[in-house]
């Protein structure tokens, strides 16, 4: 008999979990049945608010006049939430960035825009904000324009709660025209533009820049289109001097990608094609030379 009594307790101990008693396994049972009654509550709450916060961004940009393309599935967009380095930018498709593709220039390739403090940078529809991000400051514009402190900042767009942070692309804060003093900015000489004092130019193209592109040795290899980096505009001269400054125009930089997409179309190889010699400077490049061999302030 002691020993039946003995068998009899241990099978009421490990009817599921070794080492449980019958009355311990009842209490681990309820608390997991109520730990996956929160989880499912939770979810559904998710769910919810997903789909509220997709039905205010639809309604947002049908009056803002900005498509909203695919949503990826509620599901998708909270399981995605919670993966490492999970991006902040679910709401906001490629076609809601379409009012930057003119940035892009005719290649597409291009990955820069220059303004002067406080110009806008593009004409984005009602709701969206820019995020500018430069060494050591952070802007964030809702008239999506250029930060006020010249230099390279990262781009990120900003519709109703949601971000999406352009990883390609660059806006430029020129240094204005009218830091220029004597010729020089800082201790970097440019020289004078043909009608700085007055009078009026023949075509905008030979116009007084109205301010310039700082490039440090920090900034100098950032990207201005797939091929082409700052560095590879600047003059030859003046080698030790920092920061140094320069005109980059984005419509001559989309000529060059587009001459480069057409020489690999015809099966050329471009991997070595460079410049030999990019921004002039009135101080390199006199402005009596025929503006067909030489035209100040320009690049390419």
């Amino acid at each position: 008999m002691p020993n039946v009594a003995v068998r009899g307790e241990q099978r009421n101990r490990h009817r599921v979990f070794s080492g449980l008693t019958e009355r311990q396994e009842h209490v681990f049972t309820w608390i997991a049945v109520v730990v996956m009654l929160l989880f499912i509550t939770a979810w559904v709450g998710a769910i919810a608010d997903v789909i509220e916060q997709r039905d205010e961004l639809r309604r947002e940009a049908k009056a803002a006049g900005v498509p909203v393309g695919e949503l990826p599935r509620p599901t998708k967009q909270i399981t995605a939430a919670f993966a490492p380095g999970a991006p902040t930018t679910a709401y906001i498709s490629d076609a809601m960035l379409g009012f930057l593709s003119p940035l892009r220039g005719e290649s597409g390739k291009l990955r820069f825009a220059t303004r002067t403090p406080g110009s806008p940078i593009a004409k984005a529809p009602g709701g969206a904000g820019a995020v500018l991000t430069g060494k050591g400051s952070r802007e964030v514009s809702s008239s999506f324009s250029a930060p006020s402190d010249p230099g390279v900042y990262k781009l990120a767009v900003q519709i109703n709660r949601a971000t999406r942070q352009l990883d390609d692309f660059n806006v430029i804060t020129l240094v204005p025209a009218a830091k220029k003093q004597g010729g020089k900015i800082g201790l970097y000489y440019l020289g004078s533009w043909p009608w700085e004092e007055g009078g009026a130019p023949r075509t905008p193209a030979y116009a007084p820049p109205s301010g310039f592109i700082e490039v440090t040795q920090e900034n100098q290899d950032t990207q201005v289109s797939e091929h082409f980096r700052l560095r590879d505009f600047l003059t030859k001269d003046q080698r030790e001097v920092w920061p140094k400054y320069l005109l980059l125009n984005p419509k001559l930089i989309d000529k060059l990608e587009l001459t480069i997409a057409d020489l690999e179309s015809r099966g050329v190889d471009v991997r070595h094609v460079q410049v030999m010699s990019g921004f002039r400077t009135p101080r390199r490049c006199p402005w009596l030379i025929s503006a067909m061999t030489c035209m100040p302030g320009t690049s390419f």
